[in-house]
């Protein structure tokens, strides 16, 4: 009994000794680390940087402590984001890396997203654009589409338009961020964010000229703002409304916004935002030219500000009140405007060096503080597992003192047993032996199996011998086939060449208006032609965008004239004050042109009338955005067809079920995409079908080709610049050499003509 009560003790020690080793954090009760890292969180939003650092430190503490992996990876991506809105990159990105290894590690494929999603925004803020893209790439297809994993979807995307909004990439910037809004809208109902996301839109539309987007997105924050009775957000889309409207010249729209506003700020008291008011008032008079009201309004503003004290948006609007002035001829009003703009930006610098003095110092000391509390978790790290291994040696030592104790008690019911164990070994070990005799039985059986899986591994790689012969000779008959072509297609350029110059010829020999006419469809058709040739023996050039573009003087009229004379029932409508002379390549917006009319008249019938709008969508800096609207009132069965090619990027599945119409669709939308050009395709509400073509053309000198009289060549100069000139022509195509040799003689030069290398060594001699 003695022997019992003992055993009985050494295990009643060995169990108190391991519960004593034994923390708090390991009863795996998390609770009070998601409650810092939900304080945290809270921290951040109320932009408390410090306090949310030690918050999120404690929980980085208690996480390690705890073994609580994803704890862990929560106070890292917070500890990332304190880094980051301190602008010190570098430990932001050391944070979100730590985080997405240790969600990797578990396999939270939501994690990683959040991870991906933080490491793209920091190469993003380090204007690494290509690793930024990578990473937010990366993110989309971990995330499932469910309400959990909604809000990563929607950053995503909101982070990646901005990456290709820093790459100038606009179409595919306001896809990203139309997403975003989508999920933010509709999805998760989060309006806040909705309309954040739809006010940022409307300053990017209206940046690029696409003024009805503007109108739409801002009017959509408008009802955001609205339902979030944010009076001080609605005034300012009032503001940026009346702005576009302005810009458009709808005077009454302009000004209903601006009153709008200037009420809104009024009843909210917001003297700043009133001043802004005034001032899109007077600008909006200034615009209708009436001069008196303009004066009056920019009067009120500058009153306004000069008794306020300085915030960062007076600035702007004393600039706009002296530009303001100084276009109506009040110069002494622009002066006076223009010296509070000077002290303003002054003051405005003195704030902007006073805080980005104070962004380098804190980032240096957040830089020293993270190295110092790096070095504090690693020795915590470093003392747990020490800690660790003392508890499990001293469990150990303790567990092999009672197993000794144990067997020195028990030692001699183990002697009496060791018969009985011995005949026990010996029924496992027949046991064992019938086992190893089914096995080795099993085992022949596999062989024999894997025999006959190999003949047939035999008779499959024949095969595939076979095919892959098959397929080199079908490459090699397709090869010859694209030699055939290329050899085909350059020997059509030498005639089409001798049609193009003797056309040009016959455009100097004086023809008659008639003959003119005849003559430049001739051009007109040649050159098409000739483009359509190229783009035969190049067309991987339009997949890999590195197809050239022309830039040449063209009148749009002419061209678009011409293209409707080979489409029948076509109206054609030009905007006002349109500016038709432009600069670029009139050869591929014929070709945009010739596509869209040509798969639209095969879907209407030849009945039905097609309409052709020209609209200046914007001018800046002497470039203008031309939009060309293509309508039908027709609907057909292709719709939807239409407008997934021409709205959202081809892929590899839906190219390998294109037909030869989808094909020249997805051509006319990489030729408007290589020009910085957008299109779109929708079903407006009245029933009519719709494709907008914006593309950038240069403005030139508004001549008027029309006056030209008969005799005249169209774009030669007639000046004799070449007059008493000598100049040696080597060409081995008589055509080619009469061509070039008549235009050189036309201008006053001497011709000495050789038709090879040993004629012209000759002439020179």
């Amino acid at each position: 009994m003695k022997k019992i009560y003992v055993y009985l003790a050494a295990c009643v020690l060995n169990v108190s000794v391991a519960f004593a080793f034994q923390t708090p954090a390991q009863s795996n009760d998390f609770s009070h680390i998601k409650k810092l890292n939900t304080a945290t969180t809270a921290l951040l939003e109320k932009n408390q940087l410090n306090d949310a650092e030690t918050t999120a430190l404690e929980a980085l503490q208690e996480a390690i402590k705890a073994d609580f992996n994803e704890g862990r990876a929560l106070a890292l991506d917070n500890l990332g984001l304190v880094a980051q809105a301190r602008f010190d990159y570098t430990n932001a990105m050391s944070y979100f890396v730590q985080g997405f290894k240790i969600r990797e590690s578990v396999g939270n494929k939501s994690g990683v997203a959040v991870s991906k999603n933080r490491i793209g925004t920091i190469f993003h803020l380090q204007n690494n654009d290509a690793q930024a893209l990578a990473n937010l790439e990366a993110a989309l297809p971990l995330v499932s589409v469910n309400s959990n994993d909604l809000p990563i979807l929607a950053e995503t995307h909101r982070n990646l338009g901005d990456v290709q909004l820093s790459k100038k990439l606009y179409g595919k910037a306001i896809q990203e961020y139309e997403l975003a809004l989508k999920i933010w809208a509709e999805n998760l109902q989060d309006v806040a964010k909705a309309a954040s996301m739809a006010a940022y839109l409307g300053k990017v539309t209206a940046n690029i000229g696409d003024f009805d987007g503007a109108i739409n997105n801002y009017n959509a924050s408008l009802n955001f703002h609205r339902m979030l009775n944010e009076p001080a957000n609605v005034a300012n889309d009032f503001i940026c409304l009346s702005k576009i409207y302005n810009d458009m010249k709808d005077n009454a729209l302009a000004l209903e916004n601006a009153e709008n506003a200037r009420a809104t700020y009024e009843q909210i008291g917001d003297k700043y935002g009133l001043a802004a008011a005034e001032c899109q008032l007077a600008k909006v008079y200034l615009q209708n030219k009436d001069n008196v009201k303009a004066a009056e309004f920019f009067q009120k503003s500058l009153n306004i500000l000069t008794g306020l004290s300085f915030q960062p948006s007076m600035p702007e609007v004393l600039k706009n009140v002296a530009q303001g002035y100084a276009q109506m001829g009040d110069f002494t009003q622009a002066y006076k405007a223009y010296s509070q703009y000077a002290a303003s930006k002054d003051s405005l610098f003195s704030n902007e060096k006073s805080r980005a003095l104070v962004e380098m110092t804190t980032r240096f000391e957040s830089e020293l503080n993270v190295k110092d509390k790096n070095r504090q978790l690693s020795n915590l790290e470093e003392q747990k597992a020490t800690e660790a291994k003392l508890r499990w040696l001293l469990i150990a030592l303790i567990g092999c003192a009672t197993a000794a104790f144990y067997w020195a008690l028990k030692s001699y019911k183990i002697k009496k047993k060791d018969n009985e164990k011995l005949k026990t070994l010996n029924l496992q070990i027949q046991t064992q032996n019938a086992k190893i005799g089914q096995q080795n039985d099993e085992l022949a059986h596999k062989n024999t199996e894997l025999s006959d899986k190999n003949n047939r591994l035999d008779t499959l790689n024949a095969r595939l011998v076979e095919e892959v012969a098959e397929r080199e000779r079908s490459q090699s008959t397709l090869f010859s086939k694209d030699h055939y072509l290329a050899d085909t297609a350059t020997r059509m350029r030498d005639p089409l060449s001798i049609i193009v110059g003797l056309s040009q010829n016959l455009m100097t020999e004086k023809p008659r208006t008639d003959q003119r006419e005849h003559i430049q469809n001739l051009q007109f058709a040649a050159n098409n032609l000739l483009v359509l040739i190229n783009d035969a023996l190049h067309f991987s050039k339009i997949e890999a965008g590195k197809l050239s573009f022309d830039n040449i003087d063209f009148d749009l009229m002419e061209l678009m004239e011409t293209i409707k004379k080979d489409t029948k029932k076509v109206a054609l409508h030009l905007q006002n004050e349109m500016p038709t002379k432009l600069h670029g390549d009139p050869t591929r917006l014929a070709q945009i042109t010739t596509y869209l009319l040509k798969n639209l008249r095969a879907q209407t019938g030849q009945n039905e009338t097609l309409k052709i709008n020209l609209l200046r969508n914007d001018v800046v800096n002497n470039e203008l955005m031309l939009k060309i609207e293509f309508i039908t009132n027709n609907k057909f069965s292709t719709i939807e067809r239409w407008k997934a090619v021409l709205n959202s990027p081809i892929t590899r599945e839906t190219g390998e079920q294109m037909t030869d119409n989808d094909s020249e669709l997805t051509m006319v939308r990489r030729l408007v995409e290589l020009q910085n050009g957008t299109v779109h395709a929708e079903e407006t509400a009245s029933g009519q079908f719709v494709i907008s073509v914006i593309l950038p053309y240069r403005m030139t000198e508004n001549v008027d080709l029309n006056k030209n009289t008969e005799g005249v060549a169209i774009g030669i100069p007639h000046d004799h610049f070449l007059e008493n000139r000598r100049i040696l022509l080597v060409e081995d195509n008589k055509v080619n050499q009469m061509l070039v040799a008549n235009m050189l003689r036309k201008r006053g030069a001497t011709v000495t003509t050789a038709n090879d290398g040993i004629e012209s060594l000759e002439a020179l001699e």
